[in-house]
């Protein structure tokens, strides 16, 4: 090798080795969500949860809920107690500010720290469906019957009234049928109530 392209050679390598390690690194972002969670118990309470990641100080959390059909934002301040590493939740109180039975809510959060960074992290949507039961299903075409109770002949018998019922519907009225029906089969009126209040 000629001197010219060894010395040129080590004066790189110098170089290289004097910039700072992060440099070298592929840089990190400056917040980073380690995790974002909701779970619930359905007409109680809905909890949603984050892990944070900061290289400064994460000062402000604020969680966005959006009602499937409704323009407006629910925009809830999370308290926190303030660091690079945080976790924190909020408990929505379901008796009080409940969410449509078998409804969507989409959520998202935003980060804020104290270097000016803020984050806000991809909308999730969560199906709000009756968790006290555990469900069981039968799906033909764009119906799905929903039972508790596990009874093939009581699903499949449930399945083909709704499907009959959506054609001669859909006929009658001259619409196109829907792409997704679910129907849920509640084991007594008093259960379907508790549900709807």
């Amino acid at each position: 090798m000629r001197p010219s392209i060894r010395a040129g050679l080590a004066l790189a390598s110098l170089l290289l080795l004097a910039l700072p390690p992060a440099a070298r690194a592929q840089e990190q972002p400056p917040i980073q969500v380690i995790a974002a969670s909701v779970d619930y118990a359905f007409g109680q309470q809905a909890t949603f949860r984050i892990e944070v990641e900061a290289k400064a100080d994460v000062e402000e959390l604020y969680l966005y809920l959006q009602k499937e059909g409704d323009e407006h934002i629910d925009v809830v301040p999370v308290p926190l107690e303030t660091g690079p590493s945080v976790e924190a939740e909020f408990q929505r109180d379901l008796h009080l500010y409940p969410f449509p039975p078998f409804g969507q809510v989409t959520w998202w959060w935003e980060v804020r720290d104290g270097a000016g960074h803020s984050l806000t992290t991809d909308p999730v949507v969560l199906r709000y469906i009756d968790n006290r039961f555990d469900w069981q299903a039968a799906a033909a075409g764009p119906v799905r019957v929903h039972a508790a109770t596990d009874d093939p002949a009581y699903l499949q018998a449930a399945l083909d009234i709704a499907q009959s019922s959506l054609t001669r519907i859909g006929r009658e009225l001259g619409g196109t049928t829907p792409e997704e029906v679910d129907i849920y089969l509640y084991p007594s009126l008093m259960d379907l109530r508790a549900a709807l209040e």
